[in-house]
């Protein structure tokens, strides 16, 4: 690539996946087998945070010993627990018009497809190969490099220098997620954020917190290339 494509970071769950329980019950698996937790995640919002942030408030809540050494332990039985996980429970579907954008998308040389997630970087690649879309994404950020999501948005720019060999810039970047950490995200990182109304947070909430852009999903090709600045393919010639 000889120009800086658009580099379109993409948060998972609520926004490409509805993933139908499989992250928390592989984590609720997790505490029971290693802490004996029944509930460890009640009254814990999960939305926008990334995966080492919500495992912390758990230890603190219940007041276990947060390490490095736990904190390892803990992902490795959560990871396998997702795995079996991804297996035993074939539920959960891709957000509307995830499969026609990332196929239009992969194939331009303008854009460069990204995640940026919470979840740590095996969990990502177990839940999106659940659903086929894995290798869609070139490059990342993920919870397992920061626990601060805002913090991902330099992450996710140097994955992209690495595998483009070009250096980016915020502008560079759009942040495109369901949450309003989101939004947060992109405007601590200084990118541009679409907000896209599929997860439990409606248009109008998400358009108060004062993104770019706001769709109901991307379900509407048209829209979802107005949001990342993208001209519209070429029409086929009869």
């Amino acid at each position: 690539m000889a120009a800086r494509p658009k580099l379109l970071l993409f948060d998972i769950d609520g926004t490409l996946i509805h993933k139908g329980g499989m992250g928390s019950a592989a984590l609720r698996r997790a505490f029971l087998e290693l802490y004996g937790l029944t509930d460890p995640l009640h009254g814990i919002r999960l939305d926008g945070k990334t995966d080492p942030r919500i495992c912390r408030e758990v230890f603190e809540r219940f007041e276990l010993n947060w390490s490095i050494a736990a904190w390892d332990q803990l992902i490795e039985r959560y990871v396998r627990c997702l795995e079996e996980e991804a297996v035993a429970r074939p539920v959960g579907q891709l957000c509307p018009g995830v499969t026609q954008l990332l196929s239009i998308l992969s194939g331009r040389r303008d854009c460069a497809l990204g995640l940026l997630t919470g979840n740590v970087r095996r969990g990502a690649e177990i839940k999106l190969r659940a659903f086929g879309i894995w290798d869609a994404f070139t490059f990342g950020a993920f919870g397992s490099d920061r626990e601060l999501r805002p913090e991902l948005v330099a992450v996710a720019l140097a994955r992209a220098q690495e595998r483009f060999g070009l250096q980016f810039q915020p502008s560079d970047a759009i942040v495109i997620g369901d949450t309003p950490a989101d939004i947060e995200t992109a405007k601590a990182g200084g990118c541009a954020c679409v907000a896209v109304a599929t997860g439990r947070f409606t248009v109008d909430e998400l358009r108060h917190l004062g993104p770019d852009f706001v769709l109901q999903d991307l379900g509407d090709l048209d829209r979802a290339l107005e949001a990342f600045a993208l001209a519209p393919p070429p029409v086929a010639s009869i």
